[in-house]
């Protein structure tokens, strides 16, 4: 997140059942700040994270990024990563997680 950033919620999904959950680190530096949340994904189950933040920022013509790390000696699992900005056209990723990744927008 931008620097000037508040993280306002973090909304679990598993199960059906949503709840909010709290960020298990938030770190701020110089050009970002971040917050990191452990997903647990039970076998054949499907677990969504959603993160709304707000802040005195721009978002028309910035560009976001949002790491996600493989967890040491995690099976490989599929991942779907959905953005919304304001202003902007929802942005869609399908990939896994055999290494790091990072997905970013314009």
């Amino acid at each position: 997140m931008p620097t000037n950033a508040t993280l306002n919620n973090l909304q679990l999904t598993s199960g059906g059942t949503t709840t909010s959950v709290s960020a298990e680190d938030i770190t701020s530096g110089t050009s970002l700040t971040t917050f990191a949340y452990f997903l647990l994904v039970p076998m054949g189950q499907t677990v969504s994270l959603e993160f709304d933040y707000s802040g005195p920022f721009e978002a028309s013509g910035a560009s976001y990024q949002l790491a996600w790390e493989k967890q040491l000696n995690a099976l490989t699992r599929p991942i779907t990563v959905d953005v919304q900005l304001p202003g902007q056209a929802a942005r869609h990723w399908s990939s896994d997680l055999s290494v790091d990744r990072e997905f970013s927008t314009p």
